[in-house]
Formats: structure tokens, sequence, C-alpha cells
């Protein structure tokens, strides 16, 4: 959990984030994101967490999509997740039957055009796991079956989109092909995602070949289409392109996966200064994801150069107050959507992210 000594000051950070968080109501720099970001601070805050929970449900009603960055599947995502950590009591078969519903009918009447957690495959994945995972009393059947096919119908649209789309990896591997950020995160959070399906207990073989080819993909990238590079925030993507390696070798218990993913974030930060007004420039999602991943090699493998270079990247950020605060809450969601339990997680209370 966040401490009350964990932040210089959290209620300049709240302050700020309430300022630019509270427009819509959504997961990723909305109302429900705020509102989970105060269930990790200390039980004082968390009061303000249940009214804007409040609010959310008074005005649900006004979302018009079902994305996950800004819309149901990430508001369902919150509930759920407010539920399983015992924030709220209620069973949420019955909150969530009808998004269940409305999801399940998108996934089996048509494709999702790209694989990415703002509104793609991604982020009906998230959701639908989610909800394999509640722990509400007697959980119909037929809930459980319409879970787990929806599961297994997103990890075939997912693997096919990886492996046959106009050979969307092998391409990347092309001598002089410039891999874009968005691609590689969005391959990094597959990885992370398909990895995190053995928390449900899933036995679908298509689900281990898929995370055997990305890795066999990341070996091949760092060693050939790495050094075609240019942009900085493609090689942020590549930190959270390595720590998806980590993370997927410490889950299935592969130390050599493990190593190999520290060799290669050794190989990026040997090559690369990172600058904050670069990994800012376009995209909050990568920042989000760069700041995500060097928290958890410091976490995950205690690495002194990961922290150091985390805590530069967050000094660069202490001019820019905005800035500053939405490091802080996408962090702090992207660790709830990739299972790193920020109310259990000891960096949160580490000097690892002192907002100085």
């Amino acid at each position: 959990m966040i401490t009350a000594n964990s932040l210089f000051n959290i209620e300049a950070i709240t302050n700020i984030l309430e300022q630019k968080c509270t427009a819509g109501l959504g997961l990723i720099g909305g109302k429900m994101g705020l509102a989970l970001f105060y269930f990790t601070l200390p039980p004082e805050y968390h009061q303000r967490g249940y009214e804007l929970l409040d609010h959310i449900s008074d005005h649900i009603m006004e979302v018009d999509n079902a994305s996950f960055s800004n819309g149901l599947a990430g508001i369902g995502w919150g509930i759920e997740w407010t539920v399983q950590k015992e924030f709220l009591s209620a069973n949420t078969d019955d909150i969530l039957q009808d998004l269940d519903d409305e999801l399940y009918k998108k996934l089996v009447y048509a494709y999702a055009t790209h694989i990415s957690l703002s509104d793609g495959s991604l982020s009906q994945g998230m959701y639908f796991t989610s909800r394999l995972k509640s722990r509400n009393f007697k959980t119909h059947r037929f809930n459980q079956v319409v879970h787990q096919e929806s599961i297994f119908l997103i990890v075939e649209e997912i693997a096919e989109a990886l492996s046959t789309e106009s050979g969307k990896l092998e391409a990347l591997l092309e001598p002089g092909k410039a891999a874009g950020y968005n691609t590689l995160i969005d391959i990094a959070q597959s990885l992370l995602f398909f990895s995190n399906l053995s928390s449900v207990n899933l036995k679908y073989v298509l689900i281990n070949e898929t995370i055997y080819y990305i890795i066999g993909f990341i070996e091949k990238f760092f060693e050939t289409a790495f050094k075609y590079l240019s942009d900085p925030r493609a090689y942020a993507a590549c930190v959270y392109l390595a720590y998806a390696q980590y993370y997927t070798g410490d889950r299935y218990n592969f130390d050599i996966w493990k190593k190999r993913a520290l060799l290669h974030f050794d190989q990026i930060i040997g090559n690369v200064n990172f600058s904050i007004t670069d990994l800012m420039e376009d995209s909050g999602y990568l920042c989000a994801a760069y700041t995500f991943s060097l928290y958890g090699w410091a976490v995950a493998s205690e690495r002194k150069d990961a922290a150091a270079l985390l805590d530069t990247l967050v000094q660069d950020a202490a001019d820019n107050e905005s800035i500053h605060a939405d490091l802080l809450l996408q962090s702090v969601i992207y660790q709830m959507l990739q299972c790193v339990d920020p109310l259990n997680c000891k960096a949160f209370s580490s000097d690892i992210l002192l907002m100085r």
C-alpha cells in the first residue's frame, strides 16, 4: 500500500489528479481510475474513492462505448477489482451481467480490428479474465462458460493477429524495419496477458504455443532489429517488452527467460539515454508502460540500475506536476492490470518511487 511517507505530498498529487482525471468516467485518466487510485492510499482516502464510484453509478448510462481505456469494459474491470479486493460487497454477476452479454456478442459476431489494450482484443481479454476470477457465491455455470469461452475466442484472435496478420512479428525482424512503440507495447501486453492466464487454470494449448512464439520473437528482435531503432519511445517500449519476458519467466519458473530478459535490459540501458520529454511527447500510455516496467525490474530483480533509471525519470518529471501525477496514476493502473498488486507490493513503500 502507498503509505503517507511514500510521497512528498499526497494532497498535492490528488489535487492535480482531481483536476485532470474527472472529466470522464473511464479507467485510464477518468473517474474509475482515480477511484482505484484512492483505494491504494491509506484508509483515510478511501471515502473519496467511494464517492467517485457512486458518481459513476449515477452516470453510467452516459458512457457510449465499450472500450477498456474510457468505456464500459474498463469500468466493469474496475468494479470487479474493488469487489475482489473487498472494498465493495456486491455480486458482480448481477451488476455486470448486461456488460458480459454485450461484450460476448461483440466477440462472437465480429473480430476486433486490432489487439490494443485500449479498445482491442486485449481490452476484452482483461475484462473477461477478471470476471473469471470473480468470487461470487454460487456463480451460475452459464456465466463461467461464457467467461471461459470468451477468453478462448480472445486467445485465438490475438494469436492469429500476431502470427498471420501480414507476418506481423516476422516483418519486424527485417533489416531496416523500424518497429513502432505501439506495436512493441501491444506485443508486450499480449505476452503479459497470456502469462497471466495461468492464474485462471485454463487448459488450452494455444496459450503456451503463443507464449513460446512471442518469447522466440523477443530473442530474435534483440539479436537483429533492435539495432535499427531510432525513436527513443521505441527504445522505451523495448524495456516493457523485456520486462514482459522477465515476468513470464517468473510466472512459469523458467530462469533462462529471466536471465535472457536481464541481458536485454542491459542491452537497452547500455545504448539509450531516456528523456521524460521524449517519452511524454505523444503517449501517456507509453510513459506509464515504461515506468511500470522499470518499477517491475527494480522490485522483481532488485536491480539498482533500474531503480536509478526510474528515479531519474521521476526527478525529470518533478518540475511538471501534471506529468508527475499522471506518471503515478497510470503506473498504479498498469500494475493492477498486470496483476502486480499495489496493495501488497513492497515497492510502494520503498524508496524506488519517492516523489521528491
